[in-house]
């Protein structure tokens, strides 16, 4: 099977465009066939905050394309018509083509996760690699991918410590255990679901993000109950809080997230920790059905800075090597910048893939 790899960028102008279009150069030039779609739309050609302009992806002859069949006519790219996918998106039904004059072109793939993991088949039967251009707001179907990459940099934040911090989270959230038991592993559920030595019950909700869903898991505690499984979203401040009242239990808990996007779902990737933290200091245990391993963080340290006030923006950077120290002495991957260190290594990483 072809390994997909998801681009995951926490912020605009943190490289990751530069990160995809760098990858499908370099495994172009190696002779592989390469099948790039995204997650939903992004089409801005100037930054609309900053007025800065945007990289577009440069995709080179020889590669395949999965996108909306409105932006094949005007693009700067020439592509032939492969096959249609029989998936339609809000700018129309999405087809796969072959790029045959190089050039820059506007990709919007399937939006959802479902949408994601229908084309996949498609695609992987074109290609050696498919890559999937997402964002950290459109987590959720990059989690169809068999390993991600992620982007960060002071355009997300100027403040290192910060930034490292939250990149500490995300490699923390990638880095979950997996959960091995039979009863999770078999599962196969859409609610949130609560497992224990003589019961299996569902909740009639997909994620524990309110005080009153918490208190939906609070009936079951004096039940011998063992596992709570979460297919949807597990709030990390709202799991650290429920968790206090574990500190002088002797009974253990496993939560399990479905992915790595269930707890990270939320606005601050560093809250990852903290939910660690409390799961450590008492007896419940936090682990991950289907883990996806993280290959890389990317880091860029350009920001758009603000000139004078009425919104005028330059480009300006953030100590490379201080951004590259900060955050490699939090994580356990390589820490990459694209502009200085090439692509190669990464790209062996990719093609060492094996798919789920």
């Amino acid at each position: 099977m072809v390994p997909v790899i998801g681009f995951i960028g926490t912020a605009k102008n943190t490289g990751k465009t530069t990160a995809l279009s760098a990858t499908m150069a370099a495994a172009v030039e190696r002779g592989k066939r390469v099948v790039v779609t995204g997650i939903g739309y992004d089409g801005e050609v100037i930054d609309n905050l900053t007025e800065l302009p945007k990289p577009r992806l440069h995709f080179p002859a020889g590669t395949f394309v999965a996108t909306a069949s409105v932006f094949l006519e005007n693009s700067e790219a020439r592509i032939e018509k492969v096959k249609s996918s029989h998936i339609t998106n809000a700018l129309g039904e999405m087809i796969l083509g072959r790029v045959v004059k190089e050039g820059k072109l506007v990709i919007a793939g399937p939006p959802t996760r479902q949408g994601l993991a229908h084309i996949l088949p498609c695609l992987r039967d074109e290609g050696d690699l498919v890559l999937v251009d997402g964002s950290i707001s459109r987590l959720v179907p990059l989690m169809e991918s068999d390993a991600v990459v992620v982007t960060t940099g002071a355009a997300r934040n100027t403040d290192l410590d910060v930034l490292a911090y939250e990149a500490k989270g995300i490699d923390a959230a990638f880095h979950l255990p997996r959960c091995n038991a039979s009863e999770i592993q078999s599962l196969q559920a859409e609610q949130v679901t609560l497992i224990g030595s003589d019961f299996t019950e569902s909740l009639p909700t997909n994620s524990l993000l309110s005080e009153r869903q918490w208190q939906l898991v609070d009936r079951f505690l004096d039940r011998d109950l063992r596992f709570v499984y979460v297919p949807g979203v597990l709030l990390p401040q709202a799991f650290v809080k429920w968790t206090e009242q574990f500190r002088d239990k002797k009974t253990s808990i496993e939560f399990v997230v479905e992915d790595p996007a269930s707890v990270l779902a939320g606005i601050n990737p560093a809250l990852v920790l903290d939910a660690i933290g409390a799961a450590r200091s008492t007896r419940v245990r936090l682990s991950c059905r289907r883990p996806v391993p993280l290959l890389s963080l990317l880091i860029n340290p350009f920001y758009p800075k603000e000139k004078s006030r009425g919104h005028s923006y330059e480009a300006a950077y953030v100590d490379a090597n201080l951004l590259r120290s900060r955050i490699d002495s939090g994580v356990n991957v390589p820490v990459v910048n694209v502009l200085h260190d090439g692509i190669s290594e990464l790209l062996d990483a990719m093609l060492r893939v094996k798919p789920s």
